[in-house]
Order: structure tokens, then C-alpha cells, then sequence
């Protein structure tokens, strides 16, 4: 078994852009804080 995950996310509509945005920020930063080595 691997010991990376990828991420894959779906589709959003142009109206939920921002509050998109600012749920993928506080993601990556659990992410990095969980042991992903970079997020983008």
C-alpha cells in the first residue's frame, strides 16, 4: 500500500468560488499539519 494520498475534488459552480477558496485554504493548512509534505 502507498503512504501518500491524492485529493481529488469536484467541480464548483462560479458563485461558490470564495467560500471554496477559503475551505481549500484551512484544508491544506490541516494537511501540512497532518503530514502532507506540500499543498498547492
Amino acid at each position: 500500500m502507498s503512504k501518500y494520498a491524492d485529493v481529488y475534488l469536484p467541480p464548483v459552480l462560479e458563485t461558490n468560488v470564495p467560500a471554496y477558496k477559503k475551505l481549500a485554504a484551512a484544508a491544506g493548512k490541516l494537511f501540512i499539519k497532518n503530514g502532507s509534505l506540500k499543498y498547492r
